[in-house]
């Protein structure tokens, strides 16, 4: 039999001990079954801007390990506020796989941004869990759109066109007071320019000089010093439908015209006679024309439609574009090799002169506005909402330079004035974009 004060002593240390485990939290569990496969697969390496959501959803896939049975997975992203906030909003179950689709609103941070991806099984996230697994996902920003021209008073009307005649020595021009503006520098800056006219809405040049500037009513100016200066000349307007039209030049007097519903004239004596031609048996609006050379041009516009004339503008005919997109832009780096941008990044290749296009996927999720390729293999695409995409390979693979409302939302014209500046009009603004 114990002494009663030896007895008292070790219930005593046996109390301490029992509430210094109590004081201790209890150890994590050990970890669960790692899944056999987890993949971001959709939605990563996405160009960006920072502060706005990415475009694309963020989709990862996770495979189950073929060892458990109950797989109960929960989740959470990770990052810190500089790289944004990632919001899911499903996670289900589909053939044996679990999905968790979110999007990514990017943080302001300058430099690329990246979150990782946590995942637990058959644990609260609440309590001291180890993950399961993880992965990353990766977004990429960049500079913005900077002005070069600002309005010094609000008012009416926006930029519409512009044109440069000598590498430094461009216009703008547009429905706007007093008509338009001047650069001397090569595009970093401009300075009012006075025409008698304010409403133009776009111009056409058979060569650096000797142009045109469409105003009202599909009426003309015509200008031989690179549109520094305009006047009237004879002139009847072709019936193509007033602010749906586009206009080449495929020589001083040689004019060929697109517009609403389908409509297409040519003029031979500098627009003072058209003829139209009308055998297509469409009505869809046609919003570009390009013509590689005089006597082959190609038109595009409403659904996908696509026609060619090989005579000059005398007789079209139509051909398979491979698409239902609209089509705003055309551009032919030769006789065989040419390309069309539309509606929601849509673009399309031709190496057969038109006989047959196939589609690209050039990243673009605006409509596609202008088109330039330097060579067979080097070429830019940028979309209305500022989006740019640069291809090396003659638009086989891509990769994006700028992310989309980057500094501008909804550019009217663009003018790729080399594979380094690009120049935008939006409203009454002039913009321009410095590739690295």
């Amino acid at each position: 039999m114990c002494r009663p004060v030896i007895c008292f002593a070790v219930l005593l240390f046996a109390l301490v001990a029992c509430d210094k485990n109590n004081d201790e939290p209890p150890p994590p569990p050990p970890p669960a079954l790692p899944p056999a496969k987890i993949e971001v697969i959709a939605g990563n390496n996405q160009m960006g801007t920072r502060g706005l959501q990415l475009l694309d959803t963020v989709i990862i896939e996770v495979t189950p390990n073929p060892a458990d049975q109950t797989p109960d997975y929960t989740f959470y992203f990770t990052g810190g506020t500089d790289n944004g906030q990632v919001m899911p909003y499903t996670a289900t179950w589909n053939n044996g796989k679990y999905y968790v689709r979110s999007v990514w609103t990017l943080g302001n941070s300058p430099s690329n941004q990246q979150v990782k991806f946590l995942l637990f099984n058959n644990c609260s996230i609440a309590t001291n869990c180890i993950p399961a697994d993880s992965t990353v996902i990766d977004a990429t920003t960049s500079h913005p759109w900077t002005a070069v021209f600002n309005p010094q008073a609000s008012g009416a009307g926006t930029f519409t066109d512009l044109h440069f005649y000598t590498d430094q020595d461009g216009i703008a021009v547009g429905d706007l007071t007093p008509g338009g503006v001047i650069t001397h520098d090569g595009g970093q800056t401009w300075n009012s320019h006075g025409y008698d006219r304010n409403d133009i809405y776009q111009l056409a040049f058979a060569d650096a000089d000797t142009g045109i500037a469409v105003i009202t009513n599909n009426g003309a100016r015509y200008t031989y010093d690179g549109g520094l200066t305009f006047f009237e000349a004879p002139w009847s307007a072709p019936a193509v439908g007033h602010l749906s039209s586009n206009y080449f030049m495929t020589g001083p007097s040689s004019l060929v015209a697109v517009g609403r519903y389908g409509s297409i004239a040519r003029s031979t004596d500098a627009g003072q006679h058209w003829t139209s031609y009308t055998d297509l048996n469409f009505i869809n609006f046609l919003y570009t024309v390009e013509c590689p050379d005089p006597n082959t041009c190609y038109a595009g516009g409403e659904s996908g439609k696509l026609i060619k004339t090989g005579n000059g503008g005398i007789t079209w005919s139509e051909l398979p574009s491979n698409t239902n997109s609209r089509l705003f832009k055309i551009t032919f780096h030769d006789n065989q090799l040419g390309y069309a941008g539309g509606e929601s990044g849509c673009l399309i290749k031709t190496s057969n002169g038109g006989q047959t296009w196939s589609q690209l996927k050039p990243g673009i999720h605006g409509d596609i506005i202008d088109i330039r390729f330097f060579d067979n293999n080097n070429g830019i695409v940028v979309g209305r909402n500022g989006e740019i995409a640069r291809t090396t390979d003659g638009g086989d693979h891509w990769t994006m330079i700028n992310g989309h409302s980057n500094g501008v939302f909804s550019l009217t014209k663009t003018y790729i004035k080399s594979s380094q500046l690009i120049l935008g009009l939006q409203n009454q603004s002039i913009y321009q974009y410095e590739i690295n």
